[in-house]
């Protein structure tokens, strides 16, 4: 199975990259699932394409409360492009706030 996990930049300066984001590919890959990690600028739509050719089953997509916004943004522009993949969201925006995700119908699929 294939597997996309998405962390939306937030555009700040300190470039760290996504640990928690690869720590779950990390996990996954020992399961046996082939994964793809992106790490997309706010505004900048060119990974759906990388996304695409990768023809993932899931995506999952981080949500930090200072990114929400812009994840919001590229998963409609996601479930636009790859309407038949399994949505699924985490991070500190979604443990906190998961009835905002819903109210906003981010995560319910068409």
């Amino acid at each position: 199975m294939r597997v996309t996990l998405v962390y939306p930049q937030t555009g700040r300066k300190d470039n760290f990259p996504p640990l928690g984001v690869m720590y779950i590919g990390a996990v996954l890959e020992e399961a046996g699932y082939s994964v793809q990690i992106v790490d997309p600028v706010p505004k900048d739509t060119g990974f759906i394409q990388i996304v695409r050719e990768f023809n993932p089953q899931i995506i999952g997509v981080s949500i930090m409360t200072t990114s929400y916004s812009d994840a919001a943004s590229l998963l409609s522009k996601l479930r636009q492009d790859i309407p038949d993949a399994l949505y699924c969201a985490g991070g500190a925006h979604v443990t906190a706030l998961p009835e905002k995700l819903w109210m906003t119908s981010v995560l319910i699929l068409p």
